[in-house]
């Protein structure tokens, strides 16, 4: 009885020419493709895992920044009468840069030097009157004082709230969450977290007060972290 032959042992056995090497290589490369592609795939799928069991983590630090922050606000109102300023962009009709805002000055307070027309937060460089005009709109931080004198400090600057340069050369800085533990560096290129945005002159959710928001972006997921029910 003829036994049917392998067509895999037939190849191998045949002498070996360029166009077969060729073959052969072909073979090689597509297989290697197709593992590499799955072993993509399958990282990719763990690293979605990750996010996802890591985002709860970071949603409760965001949470617990955020009432550090409503109560340093709070207790700026308490103390000089307003609420901190926000960025007003225009009055008719009245438009506010979230974003772009003085919180991190008003809040850490500032000192003033006539001399050289600069507000300096501790820990931060002086910034000088026209970049303050140019990037918040203002002349002036209501919670700055002179040089000699040490300004109130609602929010002190050893918390770990965190900063991010809206400008840089001279630095000039908006506060951001500030978060971190073991083994989030391998997730962070699926993480985004803005800065805090802050809005008192015009609030779309608090009408008596201020919002007060951060948007996180894990993964496919959109949140935002803010200072009221919907967002908390």
């Amino acid at each position: 009885m003829q036994t049917e032959k392998n067509p895999f042992k037939v190849f191998l056995h045949q002498p070996l020419t360029l166009r077969r090497t060729l073959l052969a290589l072909a073979v090689l490369a597509a297989l290697a493709a197709l593992g590499f592609g799955a072993y993509r795939g399958v990282s990719e799928l763990m690293l979605e895992a990750r996010v996802r069991n890591e985002t709860p983590r970071l949603l409760s630090f965001l949470r617990a920044q955020r009432q550090t922050l409503v109560a340093a606000i709070n207790d700026y109102k308490a103390a000089l009468g307003s609420f901190p300023p926000d960025h007003v962009l225009g009055r008719d009709p009245l438009m506010v840069d979230a974003v772009t805002n003085q919180l991190l000055y008003e809040l850490t307070g500032t000192v003033y030097n006539p001399a050289k027309q600069t507000f300096t937060a501790e820990r931060f460089e002086p910034v000088a009157r026209e970049m303050i005009r140019k990037l918040f709109g203002v002349d002036d931080f209501n919670n700055a004082v002179a040089v000699g004198t040490k300004p109130k400090q609602f929010l002190a600057s050893s918390e770990s709230i965190g900063s991010w340069e809206a400008h840089d050369d001279p630095d000039v800085n908006v506060l951001r969450p500030n978060f971190y533990w073991e083994g989030l560096d391998e997730v962070m290129v699926r993480l985004e977290v803005s800065p805090w945005r802050y809005n008192a002159s015009h609030p779309s959710h608090n009408p008596n007060g201020f919002d007060l928001w951060v948007e996180v972006r894990a993964g496919d997921q959109h949140l935002v972290v803010g200072n009221w029910k919907e967002a908390e």
